[in-house]
């Protein structure tokens, strides 16, 4: 799946460098200069400040529960 959406406001589109998370799946991605997501590497996630690491952390553990992926309608994740 290849989309984006702001949360905060509707007019704003990502820009080369800002960081997302998957809701799919919950991985740490980023937009690359073409505006395609791409993974975040572990030296980025690292220099993130800390509470962004934290919510980062907390958001993919979410994702990734039976609770959650049952309310989206999403498959298991298979590991």
């Amino acid at each position: 799946m290849e989309a984006a959406t702001n949360i905060g406001a509707a007019s704003v589109s990502p820009e080369p460098g800002d960081i997302t998370i998957c809701l799919y799946c919950g991985a740490k991605l980023k937009f690359d200069t073409q505006l395609k997501q791409v993974p975040l590497s572990v030296d980025e996630f690292e220099k993130l400040d800390p509470e962004t690491r934290e919510q980062f952390r907390k958001i993919s553990r979410l994702i990734r529960t039976p609770v959650f992926r049952d309310r989206l309608k999403l498959p298991p994740l298979t590991v």
